[in-house]
């Protein structure tokens, strides 16, 4: 059913929605729900409209009355301000138009006033205002201002708008003249020095250097009101100080001493007795001793002086006062005590006629043309210390010798070092033969050499058994006692090779002290000598065992003794048997493996405190530390990360970390044992790293 009939919405159109209908309003009109018909909306009741003005409801739609001052806005909806000022060019004729909220206000020139209502600016008439405001004139008005007629002998001055006497302008007759006003007008009475104009208005000054007879014998300067006279030499101001008069220089006893003065115009003259002539500054008679004294300033320049004269005496020499003569200086007798050589520095000093030499040693070289004494370097000499390193020294060299020569006891040439004469047994049981900076043994039949080292044979140690057992190696050794073990048997050549002194054997009271290096003992242990350990000297020949063939029981003790090592791993060897222990212990006294109280070494748990236990220990750290598990040692919490955070290749190689190190040699006590890498140990505030079996590094220091 179309519910829609005509005109049913009033102002909207009807839509008809099955059963029912609803009105879409035109602008200006909406739908009421209640009515089912298009109302008028009242927009003057919802804000935002006629803002600044007064609104007027009307059917669909709206109107706003402005207020003076306000016109309806671009929009049509709200009143906004006029610029009355644009909209009329030159509305405050006679002053500046200032635009306002709703109106405007006029700012008026000199000469203008506002109206009461500020709109309009209005011409003063002054004429009127004060009749008398030109005093000697008739006032004319004018458009924002007035002009003045002066009666005669009256003017306005520049800047001034009132008629004035003429004499009233202080510049009429300048800066030297006074003003006197007449009827009418003005004269100017000039001072001295100056004359009248031919009108008699201005001064000028008199040129009195152009007038003839002033300032004879002078040079006349025109000053303004004056003149200045400067004399010429031997001239002198009268008292009118007008012209120049001539000076009487004789009348002045420093004048012409030791002759007649006779008096000139502008000057005057000496007259010399015999044997005086004029002075050069022509002051008076004098005697040229230069000229008149046999021998005066004898090796020097004479200069002649008004009743002296002076010596100037040549480098190299000196004036003797009382003789008036130069004589020779003595350059090497200076000020100190060591005088002769003090001049020419490590040379001796000659002195000369007005001069010295330097007679220089061996080893310095002359310089300053003889005068100073310089030290040689004979390095830069082709041929010095062949088979050696040169170092200059003050006045000569000395060589520092490639191993295997001798320096000689002037400390000047290196020679071959003839280690056969030197030691007798360096070659063992061989024949040494010397060599240039070298010697070469040559063994028997069952001995080789190795690297210059002695003659070895395969059995030619009957201790040789003692040399391939093992046992403790002890840093320190006193009366056959022993201290400080390491953590792991070794041979006694790994122990002693070392040349650190201390110790080797199997307790603390049942050692042997090192052999001292040189000695024959030394040699067949360590026949490569300190540092070197030998690779292993080798079973023994069939012939060197003979000896000792004899029937023996070979036992296991691996096998017999369950618990032969204890906390290790047993080895069984050829009469005996070996322990290599767990980590956290180390060998002790008669083949057993004993905890090793980590908390006693040096560096250990640095940053907290260190808990030993059983075949190990643990950190307890401080405050802002990290235990790290597998290192055992307390980090700082940003340290994990240090080595990803800088982006740097890390060291990765596997060794021990030391916490102490002395003599860029690691210090064995103070390692934990456990393995870190050379990156881990550097970075966490280690002091040394080594690989096993290799080498003490220093720990690079913080910052390089």
């Amino acid at each position: 059913f179309n519910h829609c009939s005509p005109g049913l919405c009033g102002n909207g159109v009807c839509i008809n929605t099955g059963g029912d209908f609803t009105c879409d309003c035109e602008e200006g009109y909406e739908d009421s729900v209640t009515l089912k018909v298009c109302t008028d909306i009242d927009e003057c009741s919802l804000p935002g409209h006629c803002t600044g003005g007064t609104c007027f409801n009307t059917e669909g739609s709206y109107e706003c009355a402005c207020p003076p001052g306000r016109s309806l806005g671009p929009d049509g909806t709200n009143c906004v301000d006029r610029d009355e000022c644009m909209e009329q060019m030159n509305r405050c004729d006679g002053g500046t138009c200032e635009n306002t909220d709703g109106a405007f206000r006029c700012v008026c020139f000199d000469g203008f006033m506002a109206t009461a209502d500020l709109q309009f600016c209005e011409d003063i008439d002054e004429c009127a205002m004060n009749a008398n405001v030109c005093m000697h004139g008739k006032c004319h008005n004018t458009r924002g201002s007035y002009t003045c007629n002066c009666e005669q002998g009256y003017c306005v001055p520049q800047g001034q708008m009132i008629c004035v006497g003429q004499c009233s302008d202080d510049s009429l007759c300048g800066p030297h003249g006074q003003c006197l006003n007449v009827d009418g007008s003005f004269e100017c009475d000039c001072p001295m020095g100056f004359v009248t104009t031919d009108d008699r208005k201005a001064c000028k000054d008199i040129d009195e250097c152009s007038i003839e007879g002033i300032c004879v014998n002078g040079r006349c300067h025109n000053v303004p009101g004056t003149f200045r006279c400067v004399c010429l030499d031997g001239y002198e101001k009268d008292d009118q100080g007008a012209n120049c008069t001539d000076v009487d220089e004789c009348t002045n006893l420093a004048n012409c001493i030791n002759g007649m003065c006779v008096n000139t115009d502008g000057t005057y003259e000496c007259q010399c007795p015999e044997g005086f002539q004029k002075n050069p500054t022509g002051i008076g008679c004098d005697i040229n001793e230069c000229v008149e004294v046999p021998g005066v300033c004898r090796g020097g320049k004479c200069i002649n002086g008004f009743g002296t004269y002076i010596c100037e005496c040549s480098m190299g020499y000196q004036l003797n006062s009382a003789t008036k003569t130069c004589e020779d200086i003595n350059e090497c007798e200076g000020d100190t005590s060591d005088n002769e050589y003090d001049v020419c520095g490590a040379g001796l000093c000659l002195n000369t006629v007005g001069s010295y030499n330097c007679q220089c040693p061996e080893g310095y070289k002359s310089i300053m043309g003889g005068r100073k004494c310089e030290d040689k370097n004979e390095c830069d000499e082709e041929g010095q210390c062949n088979n050696g390193i040169c170092d200059n020294t003050p006045g000569g060299f000395a060589c520092d010798c490639d191993e295997g020569y001798t320096v000689t006891p002037d400390g000047r040439v290196c020679i071959d070092t003839d280690e056969c004469t030197e030691d007798p047994i360096v070659c063992g049981i061989g024949t040494c033969q010397n060599m240039d900076g070298s010697f070469k043994c040559y063994c028997p039949d069952g001995y080789t050499s190795e690297s210059g080292a002695a003659c070895v044979g395969r059995c030619s140690l009957l201790n040789v058994f003692i040399y391939q057992r093992e046992a403790h190696c002890y840093e320190q050794e006193s009366q056959g006692v022993c201290s400080l073990p390491g953590n792991h048997a070794v041979k006694i050549s790994t122990c002693c090779c070392q040349c650190t002194g201390g110790g080797w054997g199997s307790a603390e009271d049942d050692c042997e002290a090192c052999p001292s290096n040189g000695t024959l003992e030394f040699k067949n242990i360590c026949p490569n000598g300190c540092g070197f350990t030998p690779d292993g000297i080798g079973e023994c020949s069939s012939l060197f065992c003979a000896a000792f063939d004899v029937p023996h029981l070979y036992v296991n003790e691996c096998v017999s003794s369950e618990d032969a090592c204890g906390n290790g791993t047993c080895t069984n060897t050829d009469g005996a048997f070996e322990c290599d222990c767990d980590s956290g212990y180390y060998n002790g006294p008669e083949m057993t493996c004993l905890d090793q109280n980590e908390c006693d070494l040096a560096g250990v748990c640095r940053n907290g405190n260190c808990v030993n236990l059983e075949g190990t220990f643990r950190c307890d750290c401080n405050e802002g530390y990290l235990y790290d598990e597998e290192h055992k040692m307390c980090l700082v919490s940003s340290s994990f990360n240090a080595l990803l955070i800088h982006n740097f290749a890390a060291d990765t190689r596997t060794g021990f970390c030391y916490a102490q190190i002395h003599q860029r040699m690691c210090e064995v006590t103070s390692t934990t044992g456990l393995p870190f890498t050379r990156a881990e140990c550097c970075c966490n505030r280690g002091k040394g790293w080594a690989e096993a079996g290799e080498d003490c590094e220093e720990c690079p220091h913080p910052g390089t």
